[in-house]
């Protein structure tokens, strides 16, 4: 993410490769990664939530076709 400063280095957005080489990336991000970080949380919790919803609702399904199979009491009398 952007920032002013890290670790008492300024934020270089230009670098040559011989200063990467020496001095290591100084970039400091964009604002773009809080939406993106947000935005992945949110889809990612609503793909986990639906997710346990469907074997849920599988689940009662199941159990209710197990039920329906059964005999009744009036089919042995």
């Amino acid at each position: 993410m952007a920032s002013d400063d890290y670790e008492g280095k300024s934020c270089v957005n230009d670098q040559s490769y011989e200063d990467i080489e020496r001095d290591g990336k100084l970039g400091c991000g964009s604002h773009f990664a809080y939406v993106y970080f947000i935005t992945f949380m949110i889809l990612l919790s609503m793909v986990a939530m639906n997710l346990s919803v469907a074997a849920v609702i599988d689940g009662l399904n199941a159990a209710r076709k197990e039920e329906s199979a059964m005999i009744a009491r009036s089919s042995i009398d």
